[in-house]
């Protein structure tokens, strides 16, 4: 047997009822941690079940093995890494050259392009690597060549 469609949907009008939207957040804030509190009155042994785990617990048993397994210690990697991004100070070298120009009496557009056609870019950014250009997005992903690096003298 076939409904007609504009009685169906008559009918399914009819019978539902405004659901008033609810905060997401409030709900599972609340379900994990009555799952949390039950977990601990049971005081049971771990059978791998991660119902009302705290967040970021397998992340933090994954950084407790990895954590000084290295030849220069736990930190080493954390100081490279933020010694590597401090090295990187394009942005404030960019700003400044476009702020003198503007001193000087040309536009931000003109500025801009006298940027992108300075020896002081292309001397930052030919000492920079393919591979850092590539993740500061200067160059695609199958860039082979740093474009801004010096060509030997005596070249073709």
């Amino acid at each position: 047997m076939q409904f007609p469609t504009a009685q169906v949907l008559a009918n399914l009008a009819g019978a539902t009822t405004q659901v008033e939207p609810f905060p997401i957040h409030a709900q599972y804030v609340k379900s994990i941690c009555h799952k949390r509190a039950e977990a601990d009155d049971k005081d049971s042994d771990d059978d791998g079940d991660d119902v009302g785990a705290k967040p970021g617990a397998k992340a933090e048993s994954a950084q407790r093995v990895g954590s000084g397994a290295g030849p220069e210690g736990p930190d080493a990697g954390g100081l490279k890494a933020k010694k590597n991004k401090s090295d990187w100070d394009y942005k404030n070298i960019r700003d400044a050259f476009i702020k003198q120009k503007k001193n000087e009496g040309y536009t931000y557009a003109k500025a801009k392009d006298l940027w992108d056609q300075s020896n002081e870019k292309a001397s930052y950014l030919g000492a920079a690597s393919v591979q850092e250009l590539k993740k500061r997005r200067f160059l695609s992903k199958g860039a082979t060549i740093n474009p801004w690096a010096k060509k030997p003298e005596g070249g073709h």
